[in-house]
């Protein structure tokens, strides 16, 4: 990204990594505020750059938010900082060049 410009949280490339990893969304980009990833069924994932919200859609206006359904799958509350029970995985090598190349290190 160019100097000056936000840039994606470290919440934001966690989960924006976990979706890449998972098989859901492989090509992350940055739109407006959001890592927007195409989704492989369909549709895309935003993930704004705080890491707050994650919606699912054709566009950021037209979409839903599925964060909580995240958390609840997790077993966590809103607003936790805790996901996921399991133990965190390293990005693979191509996972870390796909976010490497979305915030233009």
């Amino acid at each position: 990204m160019k100097a000056g410009l936000p840039t994606p949280s470290r919440r934001a490339m966690a989960i924006a990594n976990g979706l890449i990893r998972s098989g859901r969304a492989p090509h992350p980009q940055a739109a407006r505020g959001f890592i927007r990833l195409a989704g492989t069924s369909g549709g895309r994932y935003f993930v704004s750059f705080d890491g707050e919200r994650v919606l699912r859609g054709d566009t950021v206006e037209q979409a839903s938010e599925i964060q909580q359904r995240l958390y609840r799958r997790h077993g966590a509350q809103r607003g936790s900082r805790t996901v996921s029970h399991t133990a965190p995985q390293s990005p693979s090598d191509e996972t870390q060049c796909k976010m490497h190349a979305l915030i233009g290190g």
